[in-house]
């Protein structure tokens, strides 16, 4: 990752970055927490998009020495697609006597241009600021020249914005994996799901164990697995668009025990797959055991949390930029610390109100035929008031629907005598803009 783009995980609001050089030598300078940050006697400047993880600024190879004005970007998202609108506007900075900085707000002294490709076409736009909408997924390069209103040149820069994706990355979303097994168990149809059609992905699991020995295998279903030794799986899900080759994925941590009283547990209710910027979300443990476990939470933008000494919930939290994030929650032995399991939780951040799904389920039946269960998704709703207008429900046996109405039946094989499962049901519910949300709800099925 690169200095710019570490800065900007760090800290996301506001989201801007001033680039520079300093010195004869032009040795890179580390940037500080601020947006602003003093330099020696000599800069140079360098315009300095704040680019993607990943993703490498090139080299300026121009020495003009702009010792009285610094520049930096503000970009309108931390990513940029095909088919939506990407905007990037240029900052001024004055350096004052005492080698501190003001921002320029009058800038009717200044203009400039950009060179932007896109696969084989170029397209120049002049102004500070630039909107664009990429046509070409891959790897695009802006360069961005600042002149004065006599049209003099200043300087120009050239930067690898980073690979633009398909506006339509497909979502990952690893079903009935438990976090929690013993050595001799086996687990039996794990499923992965994704938001798009079965047709235009294709999904792959890597299973590594405890002795490092990588597995792959192909499709949305795991049929069975056996964990023969102790210690922590990883289970990847990735799944990718076979057209445009946008590929997305979700790890989950598999902890294996010899005991069960080797073996911490717990899992999460409550978990929301997206929200808007500045949103509060929830998280919650179910039925947390605060006599044999602590509870922490790593929200993946930096921050942390523990989980108050008998509550259920941690802290409200909300996300100050877009991007998908990565939900860590240790639990882990008040009496042994080396014994823990950690929970993982991936939410996607937008600027628009997404739909708010919610899904419950009613036991309506079990015999020979199989066993009989009653969904209710119609308490979903909008931020925005839009309708929504698809539910689809994937039911945890590899069977799915979709309606309009929110209500489901569905019936799980016959389990046989004293038998028992769970299943995963992972809701779908997309509104009258085709804004989409999803959650998730373990049903308990057993021969009565």
């Amino acid at each position: 990752m690169s200095v710019i783009s570490s800065i900007r995980s760090a800290f996301l609001s506001p989201k801007e970055i001033i680039g520079f050089w300093t010195g004869k030598e032009k040795e890179e300078v580390t940037l500080a927490a601020a947006a602003v940050v003093t330099l020696g006697a000599v800069a140079w400047p360098l315009v300095a998009i704040a680019s993607l993880p990943g993703c490498s600024s090139a080299d300026d190879s121009s020495e003009i020495d702009s010792n009285d004005i610094r520049i930096g970007f503000t970009l309108s998202d931390s990513a940029a697609h095909v088919g939506i609108p990407f905007t990037m506007q240029a900052t001024l900075w004055a350096v004052q006597e005492d080698g501190t900085t003001e921002k320029i707000e009058d800038t009717d002294a200044y203009t400039g241009k950009w060179s932007i490709t896109d696969g084989e076409d170029v397209t120049e736009l002049d102004g500070l600021s630039a909107t664009y909408t990429w046509e070409n997924i891959g790897d695009p390069f802006v360069q961005f020249s600042l002149y004065d209103q006599g049209g003099n040149f200043i300087i120009s820069k050239e930067v690898d914005i980073c690979t633009v994706v398909d506006s339509e990355t497909p979502s990952a979303v690893i079903g009935n994996l438990e976090y929690t097994y013993y050595v001799g168990d086996t687990a039996k149809n794990i499923i992965g799901y994704t938001d798009q059609d079965a047709a235009d992905v294709s999904l792959e699991w890597e299973i590594t164990p405890p002795d490092g020995t990588v597995k792959i295998i192909l499709g949305s279903t795991i049929p069975s697995y056996t964990f023969d030794q102790s210690g922590d799986y990883d289970f990847r899900l990735r799944v990718t668009n076979t057209a445009s080759g946008a590929s997305n994925s979700e790890l989950r941590s598999v902890g294996v025990y010899e005991t069960s009283e080797d073996a911490p547990s717990g899992s999460l209710v409550s978990v929301p797959y997206s929200a808007t910027v500045n949103e509060e979300i929830e998280i919650a443990m179910f039925e947390p055991d605060h006599t044999l476990y602590s509870y922490s939470i790593n929200w993946g933008d930096g921050s942390a949390d523990t989980l108050a000494s008998g509550e259920s919930t941690f802290p409200l939290h909300a996300y100050a930029a877009t991007g998908i994030y990565s939900i860590n929650v240790r639990v882990e032995s008040l009496t042994n610390p080396a014994n823990y399991i950690t929970l993982t939780h991936t939410i996607t951040i937008t600027d628009t109100p997404v739909p708010m799904p919610s899904i419950s389920a009613s036991h309506i039946s079990g015999d020979d035929a199989g066993y009989s269960v009653y969904f209710n998704a119609t308490a979903s709703y909008s931020p925005i008031d839009a309708a929504i207008t698809s539910y689809t429900l994937y039911y945890g046996d590899g069977d799915s629907e979709t309606n309009s109405s929110g209500i489901f039946l569905h019936t799980y094989p016959d389990l046989g005598a004293g038998g028992s499962a769970a299943y995963t049901a992972y809701l779908i519910v997309t509104d009258e803009y085709g804004q989409y949300n999803s959650t998730t709800l373990t049903v308990s099925t057993w021969d009565s």
